[in-house]
């Protein structure tokens, strides 16, 4: 994830996943899904 934020593409604003999002919203998702998964104790393994 650190990687992926600190490379040059996630400050551009070419749409990550098709064209719904780009890099900002992208990590919005992320984090938002994070929050779910902790919340709920979901475990991925």
């Amino acid at each position: 994830m650190r990687e992926l934020a600190e490379s040059e593409q996630a400050a551009s604003n070419t749409p990550w996943f098709g064209q719904l999002m780009g890099g900002p919203q992208l990590f919005a998702y992320l984090w938002q899904t994070d929050l779910w998964l902790r919340h709920y104790n979901v475990s991925i393994r």
